[in-house]
C-alpha cells in the first residue's frame, strides 16, 4: 500500500500533468550502486517490477498503479532484479529484462500489457572461457523493431572493457521467438540504448575511444537494422556531459531526441 500526502501542485505542474494523457509504463527497482554506467547488469539489489501508471495526470493521492509483473502477479518469475521495458508498437506485449540470481544472467522476456503469456526469449549462459570478472552472459535493452524483430545489447561476443576487466555489450538482432540471433555491431566497447527512428534507423549509444579519450565520448550514433553504416548522430566530440542514455525519439517531432545527461564513472542517472 501506498500511504500518500495531500500535495500542492503550481499551475505550471498542473499544466504540464494534464499533457500526460495516456497511461505510463514504469519500472520499480532500488538505486544502483555500480560505480560506471556500463555494469549495471552485475548489480543485485532485487525488488520492485513494472507496473503501469494508468492516471499519470492525477494527484499522487489518486494514483491508480497496476503491476504488470513482479513477485505477487499471477505470472512471475518471483524476486530478482526486472528492468529495460519496452512496449510493442500496438500497445498490447512488453519486453523487459530479468536477473534471478546475484552471479546469475539477465535473460530477455516478453509479457502482455494485461500480465499474460509470459514467455522466456533469450536463455545466455556461463561462459567459461572468459578471463574477466564475471562470465555470465547479459541480453538487456530489447526493442521492437518495424519487422518484427528485436534488437537488443549482449555480452555474448565475450569482450571485456579494457580498464575495467567486465563484458563488453554490443547490438544485436533476433527474431520475435528469440531465434536467429547474430550481432550488428564491431564496437570493441559497450554500447547503450537501442531504439529505433521514424525513419527505420536503429538509434543508439555508443561509446566511441578511437583515437580519443578513453572516458568522455558515450555520444548518440545510428545504424541500419542490417549493421550497415554506423554514422554518429550528435556529441560525438563532446567532452561534457561525458554520455547521453535512454535516447528516444520525440513523437511527431522527427528532429527532435530526448535522452538523460549523464556520467560515465557514475551510476545511470542525470
Amino acid at each position: 500500500p501506498f500511504l500518500m500526502m495531500p500535495e500542492a501542485v503550481s499551475a505550471e505542474e498542473a499544466s504540464l500533468r494534464a499533457c500526460l494523457d495516456a497511461p505510463m509504463l514504469f519500472t520499480k527497482r532500488h538505486s544502483y550502486q555500480g560505480i560506471h554506467i556500463y555494469d549495471t547488469y552485475y548489480q543485485w539489489w532485487p525488488g520492485g517490477g513494472i507496473y503501469i501508471l494508468e492516471n499519470p495526470s492525477a494527484s499522487t493521492s489518486e494514483f491508480r498503479i497496476r503491476p504488470v509483473i513482479d513477485p505477487n502477479t499471477p505470472e512471475t518469475l518471483g524476486e530478482g532484479m526486472y528492468t529495460d521495458p519496452d512496449i510493442s508498437p500496438d500497445a498490447t506485449r512488453i519486453l523487459f529484462c530479468f536477473k534471478g540470481e546475484k552471479d546469475g544472467p539477465t535473460s530477455i522476456y516478453e509479457i502482455g500489457l494485461d500480465g499474460k503469456g509470459l514467455r522466456q526469449l533469450t536463455f545466455p549462459m556461463r561462459c567459461e572461457s572468459n578471463p574477466g570478472r564475471y562470465a555470465n552472459h547479459h541480453d538487456v535493452c530489447p526493442a521492437y523493431m518495424p519487422d518484427g524483430r528485436i534488437v537488443f545489447k549482449s555480452t555474448r561476443p565475450n569482450g571485456l572493457v579494457p580498464c575495467n576487466n567486465t563484458g563488453v555489450d554490443i547490438m544485436h538482432v533476433m527474431d520475435a521467438d528469440g531465434g536467429n540471433m547474430r550481432v550488428i555491431s564491431v564496437n570493441n566497447v559497450n554500447e547503450f540504448d537501442p531504439c529505433v527512428l521514424p525513419d527505420g534507423r536503429i538509434l543508439h549509444g555508443r561509446w566511441e575511444c578511437v583515437d580519443k579519450g578513453a572516458l568522455t565520448q558515450q555520444s548518440l550514433w545510428t545504424i541500419f537494422p542490417d549493421g550497415t553504416n554506423e554514422t554518429a548522430l550528435y556529441a560525438n566530440n563532446m567532452v561534457r556531459p561525458e554520455a547521453i542514455l535512454d535516447a528516444r525519439p520525440v513523437p511527431g517531432h522527427p528532429h527532435l531526441i530526448a535522452g538523460t545527461l549523464a556520467r560515465h564513472n557514475a551510476t545511470p542517472r542525470g
